[in-house]
């Protein structure tokens, strides 16, 4: 629709030109032209050539702002997108191994006797959730996402944090590794 108002802007504007030009035309052939109306003339030539650039800049640059305004859009589509792929990769990781979700969910604590290699898995499962978390919020924040929408996020990340012993030990452990986005969240800085 857009495309359209801008065309017949462009259109409008080129027929006024043509109607200028064919009047200064007409009054060059048929009434003749004294020396103090050749300035004249010449002045109003210039005047139809500046209100043509002004037209054709108007409408270039509603073009250029309609395709802005897309872009913006298309971006924040993609980054919505990147922020719901983020939500899935961690579903993802629990459904891979179940076994660690009681470390996330339920609160449980690391076994004293439990196997280094399960020890390291669950520690980097938690490395990986803080770092998804830090850069949803981080996309999200600056980036239009919608603020219901942000706040829901923000409101599973800090239901996780506090339902997960492993991921408060991780981020006191490395909190220098994330960014101030996913400091306010789980520390409840956060404005919701």
């Amino acid at each position: 629709m857009k495309r359209l108002k801008n065309s017949i802007i462009l259109i409008i504007g080129l027929f006024s030109l043509l109607l200028l030009a064919r009047y200064c035309w007409y009054i060059w052939v048929h009434e003749g032209i004294e020396e103090h109306d050749l300035q004249e003339l010449v002045t109003f030539v210039f005047d139809i050539i500046s209100y043509g650039i002004l037209i054709f800049s108007v409408y270039y640059l509603s073009r250029q702002t309609a395709d802005v305004q897309e872009q913006v859009r298309l971006a924040k589509g993609e980054t919505y997108h990147r922020i719901a792929t983020l939500g899935l990769e961690i579903d993802k990781l629990f459904i891979a191994k179940p076994e660690v979700r009681k470390y996330f969910y339920g609160n449980a604590k690391i076994e004293k006797d439990c196997p280094e290699d399960k020890r390291e898995l669950i520690e980097s499962f938690a490395e990986y959730i803080l770092d998804a978390f830090d850069d949803l919020i981080f996309l999200g924040s600056d980036n239009g996402i919608p603020r219901e929408d942000l706040d829901g996020w923000k409101k599973y990340i800090k239901d996780l944090y506090d339902s997960s012993s492993i991921l408060r030990e991780v981020y006191k452990k490395r909190h220098y590794w994330y960014g101030k986005y996913i400091h306010d969240v789980v520390e409840g800085k956060s404005k919701k």
